[in-house]
């Protein structure tokens, strides 16, 4: 249904809050707004055969990691989140009581919190750290299906920034 819509914009949800966050943002039909479950590289995959221009994806900041680790499907059994391999990415940037406290970490909010309340100044940085390693793994993704033409934005729902 959202290939024949007019718009060659696609936007993927993961997750509710995603979702919501995508409908008040986007004014577009309600075609154009797919809630993909933790299927981010199949739902990509799919797009090989149509010919949107644009691909949004909204999803939470843990989801978000994963796709930044490589996670095709963000479902927790198919791969938890690498909390060392967050610290690395952190290392030349952050102070190192936040890189501690992401290599002892157990969630990406419990960072994130971290981070907001002692280092707020740094949060927008750490959003962005994130979205780049995404924005990284989606581009490799793309071009392992053979997607050539496709602009990808990637978003944290408001509450998350």
């Amino acid at each position: 249904v959202a290939a024949q819509n007019p718009v060659n914009l696609l936007v993927f949800t993961i997750g509710n809050s995603a979702l919501t966050f995508a409908q008040k943002k986007y004014a577009l039909d309600q075609e154009c707004f797919i809630e993909i479950g933790n299927f981010i590289f199949d739902s990509i995959k799919i797009l090989k055969d149509y010919s949107f221009s644009k691909l949004i994806i909204a999803t939470s900041i843990g989801k978000l990691t994963k796709i930044a680790q490589k996670k095709k499907n963000t479902n927790n059994r198919y791969g938890i989140i690498d909390f060392e391999l967050i610290s690395e990415w952190l290392i030349l940037d952050f102070p190192e009581e936040i890189v501690i406290i992401a290599k002892n970490a157990n969630t990406v909010a419990e960072i994130e919190e971290f981070i907001i309340n002692k280092y707020p100044g740094l949060a927008l940085q750490f959003y962005n750290v994130l979205l780049t390693q995404a924005n990284k793994v989606i581009r490799a993704w793309l071009d392992e299906i053979g997607i050539k033409k496709l602009e990808i934005e990637l978003h944290l729902p408001d509450d998350e920034l």
